[in-house]
């Protein structure tokens, strides 16, 4: 057995115990170590490489390196307030919030907002709530929530961990000052993250 297929086999060996602990539907393990590299799938269906799959929290670093890479090239200002990048309809109405929240703050968590946008709790529903709490939030429903926008703490002050502020920087991908539609996923797969 090569070294590569015995990576294969020990990721085969763990993934399967862990999908089936936790009673997932599905799951994919990668791992590179050196040269060797290995990528398994178990579920039913099997999942493959064009499966998606809700990674949560990681989304927060891959918005916050993505902001670093526009900021970079020029194409953002970390200063620049998110009312910049949201449709008129989804701009907060609060005038203080929508000129003090900014990309950087809602980067570093000092954005001031809650712990969840404010309308999640309608989609709240038992047993999918915990699989999947987002499964039937939609970008409208983002933008209904950031135009209805409740700062609990004063823009750019304490550090608090919203997922509300990362659903907002995710949202504003769709409307850029240029006038062109980039969405979070496409920005995604044409950067270096990719």
């Amino acid at each position: 057995m090569s070294t590569a297929a015995g990576l294969g086999a020990r990721l085969d060996d763990q993934l399967g115990g862990i999908v089936a602990s936790n009673g997932a539907p599905a799951g994919v393990l990668a791992a590179i170590t050196g040269e060797r590299s290995a990528v398994v799938y178990h579920g039913d269906p099997r999942p493959d490489a064009h499966s998606t799959f809700e990674i949560g929290s990681l989304t927060k670093t891959f918005t916050a390196l993505l902001l670093a890479e526009m900021a970079e090239r020029g194409d953002v200002g970390y200063q620049d307030p998110i009312s910049n990048y949201l449709p008129a309809h989804a701009k907060p109405t609060d005038a203080e919030a929508a000129v003090r929240i900014t990309l950087e703050s809602l980067a570093t968590h000092t954005a001031g907002l809650p712990h969840l946008p404010t309308n999640l709790e309608l989609f709240m529903d038992g047993p999918a709530w915990l699989l999947n709490p987002y499964a039937d939030y939609r970008l409208d429903d983002l933008y209904e929530a950031t135009a209805q926008l409740d700062l609990t703490k004063a823009p750019g002050g304490q550090v608090e961990y919203p997922t509300s502020g990362s659903a907002c920087s995710g949202g504003c991908w769709p409307t850029q000052p240029t006038g062109t539609t980039a969405t979070w996923s496409r920005t995604v797969s044409a950067s270096r993250l990719a």
